[in-house]
């Protein structure tokens, strides 16, 4: 199995699917639980990234996706439609 491609395969699934979460947003039709969940799998993916040897270069893609959903947050930047989303963190370093 190529490593590599299965990182670039990864990252351009996870970004339609955001896509989707802001399309929906756009809609007035994106759900609360939706959301956090889209954040929830941010914070999972940091995290994978973070203890498997060679998915370093993933962060990059996890932070373009966490910049597409913060965007979407209130203007406090902590809740969405004024539920709090516990998963996005202020910043992926």
């Amino acid at each position: 199995m190529n490593t590599d491609s299965g990182v670039s395969s990864w990252t351009v699934g996870f970004n339609r699917l955001i896509d989707v979460v802001v399309a929906l947003h756009a809609l007035n039709e994106l759900e609360t639980e939706t959301m956090d969940a889209a954040s929830k799998a941010c914070s999972e993916c940091w995290s994978a990234s973070s203890s498997w040897k060679g998915f370093d270069n993933c962060k990059d893609g996890v932070r373009a996706v966490a910049a597409k959903l913060k965007k979407l947050l209130d203007e406090n930047g902590l809740t969405y439609r004024g539920v709090w989303c516990s998963h996005l963190r202020s910043a992926y370093p």
